[in-house]
């Protein structure tokens, strides 16, 4: 069994990633997400593998957190996702226990290991809840994408695409999912290719990291241009 530094959220995550990748459960097109929003209950899922088929979340707890929101986020989590698995440290497995819905998975960091404490149960998300963690812009290419009228607002459009066959709607809202979030998990696949995953890959999963990133490299290129068109 793996043994890592797992003390911060980060490390934590890094240690999930790494544990599934030797499993083979995340293979190249697994999409990866950090930080998934849940607008519908204004909570965000720790870590998140984006399947063709599902999306697995993770929620994790360390050792510094308490487990004073679990219950909440696990109200958000519960309709969205497929599968559900709460990552805590040792001294939080008595309590987890005691909030976690029996669906939901439980994982338990002990001593630089991740022990599986109980395995989840896979439950398919709702139409309505599939379209609520998708934007407008998203819900508009997916009437595009099952031949239906484009126009109108979030609602509207919920509406019209939950009057379609459940596997059709699953596969574009998935594929959606997946397009958001393609270029960071690209991103963190090459980076960690042939590499232990660390904690400080786990950066590269973010949007705003990544973006942030990509500002400072067009800084530093317009200094480098403006510090070689001076001294000409």
């Amino acid at each position: 069994m793996l043994e890592l530094k797992m003390n911060s959220e980060a490390e934590i995550k890094a240690g999930v990633l790494q544990l599934l990748t030797s499993r083979g459960l995340v293979q190249e097109g697994d999409v990866l997400i950090a930080e998934f929003p849940v607008a519908s209950a204004a909570v965000r899922a720790d870590l998140v593998v984006a399947y063709c088929d599902r999306l697995l979340c993770f929620e994790i707890k360390t050792k510094r957190d308490t487990l004073a929101r679990l219950s909440n986020q696990m109200r958000g989590y519960m309709p969205v996702f497929d599968e559900i698995v709460c990552v805590v440290d040792e001294r939080h497995v008595v309590g987890a226990l005691k909030i976690l819905p029996k669906r939901v998975g439980l994982w338990s960091v002990e001593a630089g290991r991740i022990v599986v404490v109980r395995e989840c149960a896979a439950r398919r998300p709702p139409k309505d809840q599939m379209c609520s963690v998708l934007t407008v812009s998203e819900l508009r290419r997916c009437c595009r994408d099952l031949g239906l009228t484009q126009g109108g607002d979030r609602a509207r459009l919920t509406q019209r695409l939950k009057g379609g066959a459940y596997d059709s709607l699953r596969l574009v809202a998935l594929e959606r999912i997946r397009r958001r979030y393609a270029r960071t998990s690209g991103a963190f696949s090459r980076k960690t290719a042939g590499h232990p995953i660390v904690g400080a890959h786990i950066r590269l999963l973010s949007p705003r990291a990544a973006k942030r990133s990509r500002l400072e490299a067009l800084v530093k290129n317009e200094i480098a241009r403006w510090s070689a068109w001076s001294s000409a």
